[in-house]
C-alpha cells in the first residue's frame, strides 16, 4: 500500500487533492501538505505503518459475493429483512438488482449499520467478500 493510499484509509473522507499532498522526490514518499484544519494532527509514522500493513478494502464488491460473507456470518436474512423495512422501493429494487455494493453507498452504510456491523465490520465484510470466488 502505497503512502496516498495508507492517508486515505485513515481519513477515508479526505481529499487528496485538496487535504493533503504526497510527494516522492526520489528518497521515499513523504507528506508535502497536510490540512490540520480539515484532518486534524498529522498522522504518526506508527499509524502510517499500521494503515499500510492492513489489507486493502475494496471500494466495491460484486452483491453475490457480499450475500455470501452475510450469509456466512448470519446476517442475511437480518440484511433482507431491514431492507424490506425501509419501506423504499427504490431501495427495494437496487438491493434485489444491483451487481455491485459500493463500501461508501449510504445505503450499504445504512443497512450495515441496522444489522449491528461498526465500520470495521463493514470493511471485514468486504475484504472477505472480495475473495470469494466461484
Amino acid at each position: 500500500m502505497t503512502l496516498a493510499e495508507a492517508l486515505i484509509s485513515l481519513y477515508p473522507n479526505a481529499d487528496p487533492t485538496r487535504d493533503f499532498i504526497v510527494q516522492d522526490d526520489g528518497d521515499g514518499a513523504y507528506i508535502a501538505f497536510w490540512d490540520t484544519a480539515s484532518l486534524g494532527a498529522q498522522p504518526s509514522q506508527a499509524q502510517i505503518d499500521a494503515a499500510a500493513s492492513k489489507e486493502p478494502v475494496p471500494a466495491s464488491v460484486y452483491a453475490w459475493q457480499g450475500r455470501v460473507v452475510l450469509a456466512q456470518v448470519g446476517k442475511l436474512d437480518a440484511a433482507n429483512a431491514t431492507v424490506a423495512a425501509m419501506g423504499n422501493p427504490a431501495l427495494n429494487i437496487a438491493w434485489g438488482y444491483a451487481t455491485e455494493w459500493s463500501r461508501t453507498s449510504q445505503a450499504v452504510i445504512a443497512i450495515g449499520t441496522a444489522i449491528k456491523l461498526d465500520a470495521e465490520a463493514m470493511d471485514a465484510l468486504f475484504i472477505s467478500a472480495g475473495k470469494v470466488k466461484l
